[in-house]
């Protein structure tokens, strides 16, 4: 008997059963001797978790004495901790601290199961007392993997973590046996539904007098709002960070607000080009390190739906992550799968661009209030494709799918739950349908347009709502099914920040050769938006465009002499902390962390309307320090920018990445840094990077770089044989000298004295300039720096620029 002619009442639904006694039903056993722990009884979802207050310093796991009491005592449904600075996710504790969690892992079929922690500090995780990872030290987000086989059914588990200082997280997770792709199961956090304990595991004494004294930090998990000055920036429409969306990280995160008044909020994954889940209640929870400079944000609200960490599109049937090169799946998906080209601005609605195999896409995200309800849309214009695809579109994690003509929706996994993930479709239902995906997902299934009908056009509408009445969502559907015109939203939109600011400079004074000069920048600003200066660069009329940490560009005009009137324009935002500016040809490029941006004012009024995507080729992983620095080019026109250590967990991190003058190809140039903020480049293409002191790296030291060097940092070699020695560096700078670097650059023309071409230094730390001088003996290059006669600068100094129009220094 066919589903389509079975039905109930929903008075037939409400009977009374014992749920309780099911959910807490022991297991039955397995037939393997020996697999299955002792339950003692009853069984309930989760790991008892146990958390201890060390107090001092800790390099590996601590020895607790006998009796020792944990802090705190809790069931932890699932391991799965994203790393944070302050509070360790409500538990009152922060720094110097050993958790341990124990319980029964449930193991759904036979086979070779790959486990894996990623830790900051150590982790180390045990089945049936074997050790299968051992993640130990001080580290920041590391990730490690062990291998083991075991038979369907129970296992005892063990997970230790502990915590030195500063911030703190773990996740762990599984690899099934077999599953999708060329043999590979999907990698992710052990579930919930996989993990349990026996009821008598509870029983377990704890100091909860010493835990009710402590105080609860904040942190990203227990303190979603953002620092006070964030709290109040106008942000814009997009936001670009490496988030956590669910359960899941997403490196090159643009969270889109959507709505006519900004009422919810999607994040897109810029690598897998999925949309990665959607939200109302609020925008982002941006985390507090260092002024929220450093670390993981994350959504701010209730999730409706989400994505699994799987291509967004993809030919038809193939759902798995082409990806390789590196321990953590990162970068975008290969050229001729598909391609992020960029986003368009149009007021406060944002248009996605991306290729597809031999297609174009735009992509409009929205949301509409239908019926009382929030409905999130996804708009689609599609040209050119050549072979059927399907695109992911929510789900609710391994759910139900059923699919009814133009309506599909999934069933939620939670036991009780009487809500389900609701998607139908309108348009060019001739060409697309929609049907069931991986991990009960819906996805569309998009075929090629029939010939000379142009671009295919269909609108995705998403609506968590009851699971008993998914008709209702066609229904209100009905007056609301327009697809707007997306054509019209990529010419160039209205300027949104409207308010020109006007400063005046502060001349230098004295008697020396060189005077220093200082233009104000609005700090007091309508738009409450907060200058960190991450670099600058000049167009050949003399105008300043300006980046700032936090995401933002300025235009600055009135660079004169006298600097009586400057003027400043608010003309791009939502950059993932652009520390970097190159203007070549008066086009301008903006070196990110998840991307170079090749920004553009379509219509003529000085706003950016265009956020082109010139190469995200390089991979991001999770460690919040992985910032990219600095943008110079060659004579050839190549460009060349820093990327900051991630321990060797992605391809790039730790290195020079060189990217070829049209934006196709992108190569590591030389390897070994710690954390550089900057380079410089001399105009007959010398290249010059100052690294950070820190680990493996003694004292502030200036390197000059060779195609394929090594320059020290031994956590990220990118060598299948580790070297045994590094390239000299120009010359060590003693701690209290220079104790945190900046760029360099080189005296260019006659009009700045006898100094032409000679290379200048800039220290962040102490606020100071040098003066470098170099030679080289034979085949050793050496060197030394001396202070320049100039004051200390009034914050430390990044970047800095030559201005062809004065021919003098602008930092």
């Amino acid at each position: 008997i066919p589903a389509e002619v079975l039905f109930h009442t929903e008075d037939q639904a409400n009977v009374s059963w014992d749920q309780e006694a099911w959910e807490n039903g022991q297991w039955s056993k397995v037939t393997a001797a020996g697999q299955e722990p002792a339950t003692g009884g009853k069984i309930k979802p989760g790991l008892v978790g146990e958390y201890f207050h060390i107090g001092r310093d800790l390099t590996t796991f601590p020895v607790l004495s006998r009796g020792t009491k944990p802090t705190l005592v809790r069931i932890d449904r699932q391991i799965n901790f994203a790393a944070t600075l302050g509070e360790f996710h409500q538990t009152r504790l922060d720094e110097q601290f050993y958790a341990r969690w124990n319980g029964i892992l449930r193991a759904p079929q036979n086979g070779v199961y790959t486990f894996y922690t990623t830790s900051d500090d150590g982790s180390r995780l045990w089945i049936d007392g074997k050790l299968v990872v051992s993640n130990d030290g001080l580290h920041s987000m590391q990730k490690q993997s062990g291998q083991v086989e075991l038979v369907a059914g129970n296992h005892a588990i063990e997970i230790e973590f502990f915590e030195n200082n500063r911030d703190a997280g773990l996740i762990v997770g599984w690899q099934l046996p077999g599953g999708i792709g060329e043999g590979k199961g999907k990698e992710e956090a052990l579930p919930a539904g996989a993990l349990f304990h026996p009821a008598s595991a509870e029983k377990i004494t704890w100091n909860r007098k010493a835990w009710a004294k402590r105080k609860g930090g904040k942190s990203l998990a227990s303190s979603p709002k953002p620092p006070p000055r964030w709290s109040f920036t106008d942000l814009g429409p997009t936001f670009s960070s490496t988030m956590q969306v669910g359960s899941a990280n997403v490196p090159k995160a643009i969270a889109i607000r959507v709505g006519a008044k900004g009422e919810a909020a999607v994040c897109y994954d810029e690598d897998l080009l999925r949309m990665a889940g959607g939200w109302t209640g609020g925008f982002v929870t941006i985390h507090p390190g260092r002024d929220a400079l450093l670390g993981n944000d994350g959504i701010e609200g209730n999730l409706h739906f989400s994505t699994p960490e799987l291509p967004g599109w993809a030919e038809a049937g193939n759902y798995s992550d082409p990806r390789t090169g590196s321990q953590l799946k990162a970068g975008p998906l290969p050229r001729g799968w598909a391609r992020y080209k960029g986003l368009y601005m149009h007021g406060n609605k944002v248009v996605l661009s991306y290729t597809l195999g031999s297609g174009s896409v735009l992509e409009h995200p929205w949301a509409e209030q239908i019926g009382g309800h929030t409905v999130f849309t996804r708009t689609f214009e599609i040209s050119g494709l050549r072979r059927r695809h399907h695109v992911l579109l929510a789900g609710t994690g391994a759910g139900k799918v059923t699919v009814k003509g133009s309506l599909a929706w999934s069933k939620s996994r939670e036991r009780g739950s009487k809500e389900a993930v609701l998607v139908a479709l309108t348009g060019d239902t001739s060409v697309v349908s929609l049907g069931k995906g991986p991990q009960g997902t819906i996805i569309a299934n998009v075929r090629p347009a029939r010939a000379k009908a142009g671009a295919t056009r269909f609108k995705i509408w998403i609506w968590k709502g009851p699971a008993k009445d998914p008709d209702r969502l066609r229904n209100r559907l009905t007056s609301a099914s327009q697809t707007i015109d997306l054509r019209s939203l990529i010419q160039g939109g209205p300027r949104r920040w409207t308010k020109v600011l006007t400063t005046r400079g502060r001349l230098g004074t004295g008697d020396g050769a060189y005077v220093l000069d200082t233009i104000t920048p609005p700090f007091d600003n309508p738009y409450k938006s907060i200058m960190h200066f991450g670099g600058h660069d000049f167009f050949s009329n003399g105008d300043a465009a300006i980046s700032t940490m936090e995401g933002d560009v300025w235009l600055v005009k009135g660079i004169d002499k006298n600097l009586e009137r400057i003027t400043w324009q608010r003309i791009a935002t939502g950059l993932y902390h652009p520390l970097g500016v190159k203007i070549v040809k008066d086009e301008l490029y903006v070196l990110c962390r998840d991307q170079i941006a090749r920004l553009h004012d379509l219509n003529g009024d000085g706003e950016i309307d265009f956020y082109e995507c010139f190469n995200n080729d390089c991979h991001v992983g999770l460690n919040p320090h992985e910032f990219a620095t600095g943008l110079e080019t060659d004579p050839q026109g190549n460009f060349y920018y820093m990327k900051g250590t991630n321990n060797g967990q992605t391809m790039h991190d730790s290195s020079v990445i060189r990217v070829s003058a049209d934006g196709s190809q992108l190569e590591r140039f030389a390897t070994g840094f710690r954390w550089p903020n900057g380079m410089g480049m001399s105009p007959s293409g010398v290249l010059t990077v100052a690294d950070q002191q820190g680990t493996w790296v003694p004292s502030s030291k200036i390197d000059w770089i060779e195609p394929g060097g090594f320059y020290g940092y031994m956590k990220s070699t990118h060598r299948d044989v580790p070297p045994t020695a590094s390239d000299r560096p120009l010359c060590w700078i003693p701690h209290p000298v220079d104790n945190s670097c900046g760029g360099q650059t080189w005296v260019e023309g006659d009009r700045w004295g006898p100094l032409e071409g000679m290379m200048l230094h800039l220290s962040y730390g102490k606020c100071r300039m040098f003066l470098t001088l170099h030679e080289k003996i034979g085949d050793v290059r050496q060197g030394g720096v001396v202070h320049f006669p100039i004051p200390k600068f009034d914050s430390g100094a990044m970047r800095a620029r030559f201005r062809q129009n004065d021919g003098q220094l602008y930092v």
